[in-house]
């Protein structure tokens, strides 16, 4: 493909290439007047004349699309018959960038994606449109998190593009439905490739793999492999859904799909119902289970039988309004048993209906109690504070608890060159974390071994952030680095003009991070770019914070500023009495901050009005942690407290040995914090009792990390700690 960077396209000029598909190349372009920011997808073929009004009325079709989750195209046209569209930019990027291959996602957020892609197929499918190109490239994410449908096929388009190489046609035909390969597109085809996607995000690879020519045999003849096979625990209830998702018949496939969304929606929902009741050994099925209507191989692990009415599955699917309540309770199924026999069976923690005839006497009901399955949690915890937000709330912790976390023992320690300031950042099986020694530790999480550690020209105080497979650090050789995560090589520095001890917060693809030349930095995640700068009056070490399309900035000059987001506008300021030397933290509206000046403050996130203030009896270097209601923080008058949220009312206070800079975390109904004493305390979350001690070689400034059970915290004594359950 010709490089078009450097050239004009319609209105906008093009300065970047974001990216090459199938048949077209993604630029950044600048508006020549507005100056707005947009993607330009110009496509590798030139039209003939007999297709050039017919791309123009596809484009005129795709172009008037107004959806949510659909991205917008805002302009069309033609370069010297080289067709192109213009659609609103996503610096986040796409779910393949945020989820590479390979990538095994939490059933939660698999659910998450489809229910908000599916409304905007479903939205496509009634304007009489197939996509025909659903993958994870094409699922871009955008602002809050929202994801939105991209790549709507042009068929005058492909039908004139020549070029396509091989791995470009494995790919397509990787995610295409038996049908779409043979040139018969149907709206159920988008529903197959998006179980292919499913099936993708739940098993780490496609069901079928290989040339183009052998995927295409495969699509066409053969069934996907059964997903047990590559991934044991998945509920045979989801297995199900996805499974008829890919029925090669798309009219034995779900009606529409919504339909898909909802049953996907619902399996998961059963995926920890216990078990009810169970099939008596020896009894005769006479029909196969079922979940709305689709036969589920069943896997019994009791033997009690019941007398019982008759569970009629449901004759049609919940409605698929996005107001309308799609989930089933527990209460609801149970009383919709309506005479005759019913046996109810746990399925992986999901409830299937058998139905069948008896002479029999039917034996008593044994009452039973089943173990509960935990969910599978992603290990992560990306950044200080663990969100954009920095609530430092880990709401997904199930393991550690006020009954046990007097158990946590010693799991491993790893000694770096120098003190250790900076808070661990955990994802997937890596902790990464810097150090005074200049350089960025990636250590594996069970064993503390270094992965590989990266150097930078000054120290590393700040907590590294991670995402889309990227570690970005700020160091006080006045550089901001991005580094790949996997094996710490570099991809690329943006210099500031002074130190950087400002932790780098990372939203919908920004990069924001604070310098002590007074500037707060907005780059592009992905190449550096400096998007915008804020300049305050003083230094700026605490991290930004980042909510609903806002930055929050605390500086040294004794000011918080909120800015706009996508422009670095300042909205609002407001003062304290002193320095700002920690995040601030956001919850339920309001914004959170300590000063220098003893006090913390509570503001209004809207119009930064002082809602409250706590005097403490010294300098608050400690960030928030926002938890239930409940706000924690330190005190270098030695105290940990805990305040109601809406009042500002201290509910109890914890005194250590030293001096708290620490930040604590909260999670499970236990806060942790460091303190100047050489100790990281546990205590309840609701009454401050201490509950667990670990001491190590000097002071913790670090903030603990809690994730799946494993506390990761670093200290002065140039080492990083975790501690763990016993086996």
């Amino acid at each position: 493909m010709a490089d078009h960077v450097g050239q004009r396209f319609g209105n906008y000029h093009l300065f970047q290439r974001l990216g090459q598909g199938s048949f077209a190349e993604v630029y950044l372009g600048k508006h020549e007047t507005l100056e707005t920011l947009a993607a330009i997808k110009v496509f590798q073929s030139q039209l003939a004349k007999q297709a050039i009004e017919n791309f123009r009325l596809e484009a005129r079709i795709i172009a008037h699309l107004a959806h949510p989750h659909i991205a917008r195209v805002l302009e069309f046209g033609l370069e010297e018959n080289t067709p192109y569209l213009v659609m609103n930019y996503a610096p986040a990027g796409s779910l393949r960038l945020r989820h590479p291959k390979g990538s095994r996602l939490p059933l939660a957020t698999i659910v998450s994606y489809i229910n908000q892609i599916s409304l905007a197929l479903h939205y496509a499918h009634e304007q009489k449109l197939i996509h025909r190109h659903i993958k994870p490239e094409n699922f871009l994410v955008g602002n809050a998190h929202k994801i939105l449908l991209s790549d709507f096929g042009l068929a005058v388009v492909e039908q004139s593009s020549r070029s396509q190489s091989l791995l470009d046609t494995t790919e397509i035909m990787t995610y295409s439905a038996p049908e779409l390969i043979a040139a018969r597109p149907h709206p159920a085809s988008d529903q197959y490739s998006l179980g292919i996607v499913v099936y993708e995000w739940l098993t780490g690879e496609p069901p079928f793999q290989g040339a183009s020519l052998e995927v295409v045999i495969k699509q066409r003849a053969l069934p996907p492999p059964p997903l047990r096979e590559k991934f044991p625990e998945i509920p045979p209830a989801v297995e199900t859904v996805v499974m008829k998702a890919l029925e090669k018949r798309h009219s034995q496939r779900f009606a529409d799909i919504q339909a898909f969304s909802v049953a996907l929606e619902e399996a998961s929902r059963l995926e920890n119902a216990p078990t009810l009741y169970a099939v008596q050994q020896g009894s005769e099925i006479e029909s196969a289970p079922t979940i709305y209507g689709i036969p589920v191989a069943p896997v019994l692990d009791a033997t009690i039988a019941v007398q019982a009415p008759v569970l009629q599955p449901p004759s049609k699917l919940p409605s698929t309004s996005p107001q309308a309540d799609r989930g089933l309770s527990r209460r609801t199924l149970v009383s919709a048993l309506v005479g005759g026999l019913v046996v109810l069976g746990a399925v992986g923690g999901g409830v299937v209906w058998f139905t069948r005839r008896t002479t029999s006497p039917i034996s008593t009901a044994v009452s039973m109690t089943p173990t509960p399955v935990l969910p599978r949690l992603p290990a992560t915890s990306p950044m200080l504070g663990l969100n954009p937000a920095h609530t430092g709330f880990n709401a997904s912790e199930y393991i550690l608890s006020p009954a046990n976390v007097s158990r946590l023992t010693a799991y491993w320690s790893t000694p770096t060159g120098d003190r250790i300031n900076s808070t661990p950042a955990v994802v997937g099986n890596v902790v990464y974390v810097g150090s005074y020694d200049t350089k960025v530790y990636a250590c594996d999480v069970t064993s503390g071994s270094i992965v590989w550690t990266a150097s930078t020209g000054g120290a590393v105080t700040a907590s590294p952030a991670v995402a889309n497979g990227i570690v970005y650090i700020g160091s006080a050789d006045h550089n901001i680095y991005a580094l790949k995560a996997e094996t710490g090589q570099m991809l690329w520095t943006v210099p500031a003009k002074d130190a950087l001890l400002s932790s780098p917060t990372v939203v919908n693809g920004v990069i924001y991070i604070g310098s002590a030349d007074h500037n707060v930095y907005a780059l592009n995640a992905a190449v550096g770019t400096v998007l915008w700068t804020v300049t305050t009056n003083d230094s700026v070490n605490a991290s930004p914070s980042v909510i609903d399309g806002v930055v929050y900035i605390g500086s040294n000059d004794h000011t918080l500023y909120a800015c706009d987001d996508f422009t670095g506008t300042v909205l609002w300021t407001a003062s304290t009495g002193d320095s700002i030397l920690a995040a601030p933290a956001i919850a339920n509206g309001v914004v959170y901050v300590g000063s220098a000046d003893h006090s913390l403050y509570a503001f209004d996130a809207m119009t930064g009005k002082t809602l409250w203030t706590i005097a403490t009896g010294d300098r608050i270097v400690s960030g928030c942690a926002v938890a239930n209601e409940v706000v924690y923080f330190g005190s270098e008058d030695h105290k940990l407290y805990a305040c109601h949220a809406t009042t500002g009312n201290v509910l109890w206070t914890l005194s250590t040995g030293d001096i708290i800079d620490s930040t604590p975390m909260v999670a499970n109904g236990v806060v942790y914090i460091g303190s100047g004493d050489h100790k990281l305390y546990a205590c309840d979350a609701m009454t401050g009792k201490v509950l667990w001690t670990a001491s190590t070689g000097d002071r913790i400034a670090s903030s603990a990390v809690v994730v799946n059970g494993v506390v990761y915290v670093g200290s002065f004594d140039h080492k990083l700690y975790a501690f763990h359950l016993p086996d």
